[in-house]
């Protein structure tokens, strides 16, 4: 749901999406139980942040809409050029997921909260008890999906059976896979405002490079020493007293060693280490 995705960034890290910009406002993403909505109002969430890097405030807005697709987690720059694409604006506003993990990183269309809206079909015991036949599962323990995201498998740790009506024998070890559009234009109940739950990922499978710097690391400068030695000793130094009778611009060319002033350079060509 990603628009930079959708643009076919990302491709070689996490795959791509089946969803094209002529897919909005078209494709029945799901049936008319199924609402997604992306926002930033809800309290000590991590997809809260109040303004994206792009200076966008994140507001709340409909992904799917009773089943279709009508919007993407987007920011000011993939929306400009989705718009490009399509030849019409296709996407008025940001959706404000600009998001970077740090201060060197661009940022990318990231996810804020997700979340599908509670429906009007009960509690859980509500829509067992309209079950025919099927299975519960809980605790995920490993996912995979397609490279455009059209099919997924998932499995779990625990599940209970489900038979007329009635939570029957557990299961262990269960797993459920299907194709995307099959798999949400199938959902026939989604249980309303007291099964609903913030629940949090601690990653994202987006950015490269994937690893992250370290917090005690910090950019540093190479530089190499130009005196008549490569190793420096004492006699390529030059004194304090020597030192503060240099000019402004010959100061430039000197770096403080361990007390004592070392003539260094650039290394032509260098930019900077991590």
């Amino acid at each position: 749901m990603e628009l930079d995705r959708i643009l076919g960034y990302e491709l070689s890290y996490a795959g791509g999406s089946f969803v094209t910009l002529d897919s909005f406002g078209k494709l029945r993403y799901g049936s008319e139980k199924l609402s997604v909505s992306a926002g930033g109002d809800i309290i000590n969430s991590p997809g809260t942040f109040g303004f994206d890097d792009e200076g966008t405030k994140e507001g709340n807005y409909l992904l799917i809409d009773k089943g279709l697709l009508v919007n993407a987690i987007s920011s000011r720059a993939m929306i400009s050029e989705a718009n490009q694409k399509a030849g019409f604006e296709l996407f008025k506003n940001s959706g404000g997921c600009a998001r970077s993990t740090a201060f060197y990183r661009a940022p990318i269309d990231r996810m804020s909260n997700i979340n599908i809206l509670p429906g009007n079909d009960g509690n859980l015991n509500d829509i067992i008890s309209s079950t025919e036949d099927g299975i519960i599962v809980d605790t995920p323990l490993s996912w995979s999906i397609g490279s455009n995201r059209e099919h997924f498998h998932f499995a779990c740790e625990i599940a209970w059976e489900v038979k007329n009506g009635k939570k029957t024998r557990m299961l262990r070890n269960p797993s459920y896979q299907g194709h995307t559009l099959d798999f949400y234009n199938k959902v026939s109940a989604v249980g309303d405002s007291s099964t609903w739950e913030v629940w949090q990922v601690d990653n994202c499978g987006k950015g490269e490079p994937g690893g992250e710097t370290p917090k005690d690391k910090v950019i540093v400068f190479t530089y190499e020493l130009v005196v008549n030695k490569v190793t420096p000793t004492d006699e390529d130094a030059i004194s304090e007293e020597e030192y503060e009778e240099l000019t402004d611009e010959q100061k430039k060319e000197y770096v403080l060693i361990e007390g004592k002033y070392y003539q260094v350079e650039p290394l032509k060509g260098a930019g900077f280490t991590l």
